[in-house]
């Protein structure tokens, strides 16, 4: 259940989460690469590179601030992990739905559900944005093969 409240909604509701099509470029990208495929092909369609960048930076976003929430709160308030990172969850997905620990937290815990329901309604990308200044490269370097994992 958590992580279906992370995958969140469709791209055009108005749910947070992730959303289910940055979820599915992400799992179709696994498969092209686990299958040795150049091109991300769904359906009759090749994704783009930068399709592919946008959904990896704005997963990996948002699991740095759900991981940083949940870690705030796991020293801040005397609760057990399962009900901080249900109620993390469900305020980044902007479910609705609790454990009862959010009436049980500080003003510092209850801040940080706050800003993180404000994070999963905006979009991590979107706020990343916002904040990063837009910069142009005036020089384009050459491409190089590297050995990972």
């Amino acid at each position: 259940m958590v992580l279906l409240m992370f995958i969140g909604a469709g791209s055009a509701s108005t749910g947070g989460g992730i959303k289910l099509t940055t979820f599915v470029v992400i799992v179709f990208s696994v498969w092209a690469f686990l299958r040795s495929r150049e091109d991300i092909v769904l359906l009759k369609r090749r994704l783009l590179p930068l399709h592919v960048f946008k959904a990896l930076a704005i997963t990996m976003i948002s699991i740095i601030f759900v991981f940083g929430a949940i870690f705030l709160l796991n020293i801040s308030e005397n609760l057990p992990f399962v009900k901080i990172m249900f109620e993390v969850v469900s305020a980044f997905g902007t479910v609705g739905l609790s454990m009862g620990a959010t009436p049980e937290l500080s003003y510092f815990g209850r801040v940080i559900i706050i800003f993180i329901m404000f994070l999963g309604k905006v979009g991590p990308l979107t706020l990343a944005f916002s904040l990063s200044k837009q910069k142009r490269e005036a020089v384009r370097y050459p491409n190089e093969d590297i050995m990972l994992g």
